[in-house]
């Protein structure tokens, strides 16, 4: 048997002679299965075959990867036995499963890292979309919902808004401190929450500034006793900083079906109203009417 160095290293790894040794002598009864089966499909097919097999030594304790390449050998047109040339690649097989561990890694870190821009993500379109104090959508989210209903629905059934501004919040924050008025907010925010499920949305602008987008409502008067019903949410005293306060609240409501408009002219609509009724020394509630347009067209030309 001609042997190249890998071989001859091989061998006396497992205590073998080369003297009068075949092939055979230096694998074990399941790897020269192995091999013979391979032969056997070289014979068969006529054509060479490669495999990549790990032999250990005798006693275990070291493993090493080999490429057989068995042949057909060929004499007078045909095929005689087969040639196997053997070649180490330990060292090939461990910087393979080096560089699979090393992609492993850089997969799972990759995978680690788009969780991370997309939780990113996530928390960056809610913070551009929802108030920092509150957690209800903010001034943005609300005009682009009520631009969609204005361009989207057709104005099928009467859709309002309701514009709605505590009443003398400064001194809240004047005379109690701004960790007070937050709270304040905090809990105005969740009784408006609370009357969701007539509401479609419950967002707020900045400051004291609360608006609820109400949509599809059976009537105009549905509206007018929503708002009604938003007064009262100001009936029951606020527990803020160890005290009672019994706040109100002006409010302004507008209501638009098939009459067009963009997001921003209801939302002035809206406003213009709330002022209306702060006029009537706050806790009242006032429905937007073009007279109120008028009126404070002349306010500010006066000014």
């Amino acid at each position: 048997m001609l042997t190249n160095r890998a071989i001859q290293q091989f061998a006396a790894r497992r205590g073998a002679a080369f003297a009068g040794m075949s092939a055979t002598n230096l694998l074990t009864q399941n790897e020269h299965e192995q091999i013979q089966s391979v032969d056997h499909q070289v014979l068969a097919t006529r054509r060479p075959m490669v495999l990549e097999q790990e032999f250990a030594n005798d006693n275990e304790s070291e493993r090493r990867s080999f490429s057989i390449s068995v042949s057909p050998y060929w004499q007078a047109g045909q095929v005689r036995g087969v040639m196997g040339y053997v070649q180490e690649i330990t060292e090939r097989k461990r910087q393979e499963a080096a560089l699979a561990e090393l992609n492993r890694t850089l997969e799972a870190n990759v995978l680690e890292r788009t969780r991370d821009l997309q939780l990113l993500n996530e928390q960056l379109r809610h913070a551009n979309m929802h108030d920092s104090l509150t957690q209800l959508p903010n001034r943005a989210q609300l005009k682009a919902r009520l631009q969609a209903l204005i361009e989207g629905q057709g104005h099928s059934g009467i859709c309002a808004m309701l514009f709605i501004d505590l009443d003398k919040f400064k001194s809240v924050n004047d005379n109690l401190g701004h960790a007070a008025g937050d709270e304040l907010l905090l809990q105005v925010g969740e009784r408006l929450r609370q009357m969701q499920s007539a509401a479609d949305m419950v967002a707020r602008l900045g400051g004291d500034e609360f608006v609820m987008l109400l949509e599809a409502l059976p009537s105009r008067e549905a509206a007018l006793e929503l708002a009604e019903k938003v007064e009262s949410l100001f009936l029951r005293p606020f527990e803020v900083a160890g005290r009672e306060l019994l706040m109100s609240a002006s409010i302004g409501l507008t209501i638009f079906d098939d009459a067009g408009g963009s997001a921003e002219e209801f939302l002035q609509q809206a406003d213009m109203a709330m002022y209306r009724a702060k006029t009537r020394q706050g806790g009242h509630y006032e429905l937007f009417s073009p007279e109120i347009r008028e009126r404070r067209q002349m306010l500010v030309g006066l000014q």
